[in-house]
């Protein structure tokens, strides 16, 4: 017999059958099983992984695979005991399971699973591009896409939980993605797998669900996704999707995109006391059939792109509430959004009822407020506009020019004590429709201010979910490729740019792109990369061609920078401006009465920081640039007045043609003639002629 009556051949998934205690009666029970594979049979009232045949601590495949069969016979077992009490399973703390994914469950009755420990999803990435080797795979819509990680339906009255309450708490339970592996090298990962990766849980109809006290880290793609919510709870949770340590979010750490927080939709949800970093929507309110609507999200702590309602298709979202938030360096802060497929003129897309109150958005990278269609990319391009382009307005000339307005109907949309503190960009962007205009917008108290407490803020004690291991082996091996890459670029412009002498071909290091001569110009010419030329061409390279790109066609050269007003504001009616709001966007009408904050505050935020930042990265580079070349220039004519002395008056020498050549003047002010002449002696330097 098999020591674990999992491992029986011909047991049903459907009905697992548990590990019972060491008695004559299990011996017999198990031979009856293993005669008798149909038997069936529930969990106990309590049951721990262990217990249960799941081995811990073993990052094996094989044991991978069957912990994951194991989890997902017991869940499907977990409904209502025959004596009326719910069903536990527990994850042990201490312990760290192994899975595969591809879990799929159904049915959950009456059920709590108390996770103490960390279930971790393989990390045993096979490719740069991402992805995991033998993970269970699926078809939808002719295309062949990896399975969620975990995968529930139909549940009722369930509670995720750890026994360590709070949010703070460093001992919570840990449910890890692994998503190093499906993330892949920087930069080019997401080019190859683009979407084609699993979300770490999907939750699908739940009624009376709870979710508290559990970490989610590293999600290959969206963290948590709950669709058909209906009265659910979330609270005391913590999410982390990063790939590096910076208080902000990089194009390393950007390059984990789609790593969405609490993705849900349907009705009276819950969401409060929870932190999220991420790369992506921190919150979003998504479709439903029958809508979403009846959602309070607060007290939250979010680093992502924002507190979202969206992408919004053609369905109804009413009475949305975020109330009481902070957003830490968020890409972007308060984001409202319609798809491509909203307008659809016989059932156009609706979000209306929704207030944002108590928002504090710290310096956000990019809008801190977006209302208008989604700026989004659905393809591997992230400049491909679905239906506004992610590289819109910066990178007009990569595919970033298009950002259409979708036909569908916002209404009564209420900003109230909104501040943006320490803005990168322009405080944000209204873009509706000329045909579906937008109704109701009200600003109230939008403040734009550097009067912050930045400096007094402990992101890690506001984000106790960074406490997390950080182990990302990709990105090391990124800034390997990329060391590897500069260093070969260095040595082929020395050999390109450096002088050699004499038949040996020599090398002279200090005479790069100083030297009378290159190797690969003829003998009689001069080389042609001089220090002015390499001055000019580091400065067009690190100055003009970033802010030819990046603000060519926006007005005043990075016009989306200037923090001093809404970079758009578009197909807009019943627009107001009320309280100390103190930037009005063009198409709101200012009901403010001139109420403004404190002028020594908002007189920082005024300059177009966009040019000053691009004008101050040219020169730095620039200057970074022509330092080492003028310290070699300098040096080569110390070594030339060491070694010939002061070259004072006229000294005639010849050319290798034969051509007369006069050097006037001293050191670095030599002057040189040529002409047709005999070569005579003019006078002795140093015992040299």
């Amino acid at each position: 017999l098999s020591p674990h009556p999992h491992f029986t051949p011909g047991i049903s998934q459907n009905n697992p059958p548990t590990m019972p205690p060491s008695t004559p009666i299990t011996l017999l029970l198990l031979l009856l099983f293993s005669l008798n594979p149909t038997l069936t049979w529930s969990l106990t009232t309590y049951n721990t992984f262990s217990d249960l045949g799941a081995i811990p601590n073993s990052k094996l495949i094989s044991t991978a695979i069957e912990n994951s069969r194991i989890l997902e016979n017991a869940l499907n077992a977990m409904n209502k005991t025959s004596d009326g009490d719910s069903t536990v399973l527990e994850i042990e703390k201490g312990q760290t399971y192994y899975l595969q994914g591809g879990i799929y469950a159904t049915g959950l009755r009456h059920s709590k699973i108390l996770i103490d420990g960390t279930l971790k999803f393989r990390e045993d990435g096979y490719w740069y591009g991402g992805g995991v080797e033998g993970w269970p795979m699926t078809t939808s819509k002719g295309k062949e896409h990896p399975k969620e990680c975990l995968e529930l339906r139909d549940v009722e009255n369930v509670t995720f939980t750890s026994s360590s309450s709070g949010r703070g708490k460093t001992d919570r339970g840990v449910i890890d993605g692994s998503g190093q592996v499906w993330w892949g090298l920087p930069l080019f990962g997401y080019m190859s797998t683009g979407t084609a990766r699993p979300h770490l849980i999907y939750v699908k109809r739940a009624k009376d669900f709870v979710f508290e006290n559990i970490v989610l880290k590293d999600s290959p793609r969206w963290t948590f996704v709950g669709h058909g919510l209906d009265n659910a709870v979330i609270r005391d949770c913590s999410i982390v999707a990063r790939r590096t340590r910076a208080d902000g979010h990089g194009m390393i750490d950007l390059s984990a995109f789609n790593t969405d927080g609490f993705d849900v939709s349907g009705h009276d949800v819950h969401i409060h006391d929870c932190d999220i970093w991420n790369q992506d929507d921190c919150i979003a309110v998504k479709d439903d059939k029958d809508g979403s609507y009846n959602m309070l999200f607060e007290n939250i702590n979010a680093s992502g792109t924002g507190l979202v309602i969206g992408s919004i298709g053609t369905t109804h979202v009413r009475n949305i509430t975020f109330r009481d938030s902070y957003l830490h360096r968020s890409y972007k802060g308060i984001f409202l959004k319609f798809r491509d497929g909203a307008n659809n003129p016989n059932n156009p897309g609706i979000i209306e009822d929704v207030l944002y109150k108590n928002i504090t958005i710290f310096e956000s990278v990019q809008w801190p407020i977006w209302i208008g269609p989604a700026q989004q990319a659905i393809s591997s391009n992230p400049c491909n506009p679905s239906p506004c382009s992610l590289c819109w307005p910066s990178f007009p000339h990569f595919g970033g020019d298009t950002c259409d307005p979708i036909a569908a109907l916002y209404k009564n949309i209420t900003l109230d004590q909104v501040t943006l503190t320490n803005p990168v960009t322009s405080p944000g962007v209204i873009l509706g429709s000329s045909t579906e205009r937008m109704q109701d917008l009200t600003f109230n108290d939008v403040v734009v201010s550097d009067c912050g407490e930045g400096a007094s803020f402990d992101r890690i004690e506001s984000f106790p979910g960074l406490k997390q291991d950080l182990s990302d082996v990709f990105v090391f091996e990124f800034y390997l490729m990329l060391t590897a890459s500069i260093f070969t670029f260095i040595c082929i412009s020395i050999l390109i740019c450096c002088d050699y002498s004499g038949n040996t071909q020599r090398l002279h290091p200090r005479k790069c792109c100083t030297g009378k001569r290159s190797w690969l110009a003829p003998p009689n010419q001069e080389v042609f990369w001089t220090n002015s030329k390499i001055f000019t061409v580091g400065i067009v390279l690190f100055t003009f061609i970033p802010v030819y790109i990046m603000g060519s066609s926006l007005p005043g050269y990075g016009g989306h920078l200037n923090t001093a007003e809404y970079y758009e504001c578009t197909g807009v009616d019943n627009g107001v401006a009320k309280g100390k709001t103190n930037i009005i966007p063009s198409c709101f009408i200012d009901e403010t009465g001139g109420d403004l904050m404190d002028e020594e505050c908002r007189s920082w935020v005024i300059p177009t920081i966009g040019t000053c930042y691009v004008a101050f990265l040219g020169l730095f580079y620039s200057f970074v640039f022509w330092v080492p070349i003028t310290d070699w220039r300098n040096q080569r004519n110390e070594e030339y007045q060491e070694r010939n002395g002061d070259a004072s008056g006229m000294v005639r020498t010849e050319s290798e043609e034969g051509m007369a050549v006069e050097l006037v003047g001293n050191g670095e002010d030599q002057e040189e003639r040529r002409g047709s002449g005999v070569w005579k002696e003019d006078r002795e330097l140093g015992g040299k002629v």
